[in-house]
């Protein structure tokens, strides 16, 4: 499978050099090096980490990010010197608050219910969290390639972020959209085509599925918000990878992200609709040309979907079980329902109040991110958390109003939406979303989200 992926980076990068502009050049050099070296890495640290548990491994990816993050203020320098960050001071007040709940939740936890609390690796992801946050309008202008260079400590973006660090330069948006999805899909494809995909893990398809859900969202918006921001070239091209990664999300075999991704496109697509009869073919053949593609891989298709179903029922009354589980720590202890045991420390009080679980149970969180929240944060450090959502929901919300003409502005609120469709409906079966590196990718979304709702002088996208 390896000398396959090695070759088919290699047409993508013959195909560069004499199909596409000099900008998309070196685009695809980047992404068909990018290849080899992810697999190359990932194996690497597979071997480096055998034996170690799938915390280990993601401690490590903080590690790796905080290194990353360090390296990259200190060849961009000028930009933290620059004002008008993008939150407000409410906003930011918000954020400190829940960080610092969260915090006090790890030293009561330490004193009180005597387990560990990973107090150094939340300062880490705290300074994580706030950096990108707060970036200025000048990295900003470069849209989501902020989103690649946190990628880059989980070896999807690796050769990017290694471009951003030692150029002090971040890569354009339009350098990555279509042909990471491309590469993403690849992988993606061949992996579950190979049955070595579903394997859970670190770099299992929940993480991948999760990174690229809002590639796909934003690849449709910029497919149908018409000529004023999208040359019709670059339609094409982002309608071409919208129906490939559509199809790449499907073989990831993530139930949640899945059942998400459906509510999301359909409420997006019905916003859409209105006013769209001149668009209405570019809709249809969104329709139609995963459908042509799919029947090509009808075995395929029909092996994954009887996996999905088969595992379902499985699945669903395991995590029953897991639900009951955080109810009764709460039960037991009705004080962790206020103040919390700190993040991540789930398993250790888990392993410390029910001590009679069996084994194979006592190694899995809740998969319901609303009861995770509930036991490690409390109800203060819960109710924070969503009034920070909520927070973050308002200026998308008006972005959406009938006064708001900006095909830019509508476009990245939709993101939003879309992404909070999908967190809220997979967040009741799933725990991986806000914890290690996915709570700070999150933070990038919304980041680069209210960058552009905050810029009256973007007007169209740098494609």
């Amino acid at each position: 499978m390896s000398e396959q992926v090695l070759i088919a980076g290699l047409i993508l990068a013959l195909f560069s050099v004499f199909m596409l502009k000099p900008r998309w050049m070196l685009t695809m050099f980047l992404v068909s090096f990018s290849i080899p070296l992810d697999i190359g890495l990932h194996y690497f640290f597979s071997s480096y980490y055998a034996g170690k548990s799938s915390a280990d491994i993601r401690l490590a990816f903080i590690d790796f990010t905080f290194l990353m993050l360090v390296l990259s203020i200190a060849f961009n320098r000028r930009t933290l010197r620059k004002k008008n960050n993008l939150l407000t001071l409410r906003e930011i007040n918000l954020i400190v608050s829940y960080i610092g709940f969260s915090a006090l939740s790890c030293f009561w936890a330490y004193n009180c219910v005597v387990v560990f609390a990973e107090v150094l690796n939340l300062l880490k992801i705290s300074i994580i969290f706030i950096y990108f946050t707060r970036i200025n309008k000048f990295i900003s202008r470069n849209l989501l390639s902020v989103v690649y260079g946190l990628f880059g400590y989980v070896f999807i973006e690796f050769a990017f972020c290694v471009v951003q660090v030692f150029t002090g330069r971040l890569v354009n948006f339009d350098m990555l959209l279509g042909y990471e999805s491309l590469e993403t899909s690849m992988l993606d494809a061949g992996w579950s085509r190979y049955g070595t995909f579903r394997a859970i893990g670190t770099m299992g398809p929940g993480e991948i599925a999760w990174m690229f859900a809002p590639i796909v969202a934003l690849m449709l918006f910029l497919t149908v918000i018409g000529k004023e921001s999208v040359t019709k070239f670059s339609r094409r091209i982002i309608l071409c990878t919208f129906m490939l990664s559509t199809f790449s999300l499907f073989l990831t075999q993530n139930r949640a992200v899945l059942l998400g991704s459906l509510l999301g496109f359909s409420v997006i697509t019905a916003a859409f609709l209105v006013g769209l009869k001149e668009r209405s073919g570019l809709i249809a053949a969104a329709c139609v040309v995963p459908i042509v593609i799919g029947s090509f891989s009808l075995d395929l298709i029909r092996d994954q979907s009887e996996m999905i179903a088969e595992h379902f029922n499985v699945a669903l009354d395991f995590r029953g079980m897991l639900s009951k589980n955080a109810v009764e720590i709460l039960r037991e202890n009705p004080i962790l329902a206020v103040v919390g045991a700190g993040q991540n420390n789930y398993l250790l009080v888990q392993s410390a109040i029910l001590k009679s679980l069996p084994i194979q149970m006592a190694e899995f969180p809740v998969h319901n991110i609303f009861l995770l929240e509930l036991v490690e944060t409390g109800l203060i450090g819960c109710s924070l958390f969503f009034l920070l959502w909520f927070s973050f929901a308002k200026p998308m919300l008006r972005e959406l109003t009938p006064k708001q003409l900006n095909a830019i502005r509508r476009c990245f609120a939709l993101v939003f939406i879309f992404m909070t469709i999908l967190v809220l409906v997979s967040g009741s079966f799933s725990w991986a979303i806000f914890r290690y590196y996915p709570r700070c990718f999150y933070a990038v979304i919304l980041a680069i989200i209210l960058s552009i709702t905050r810029q009256d002088e973007f007007k169209e996208l740098p494609l």
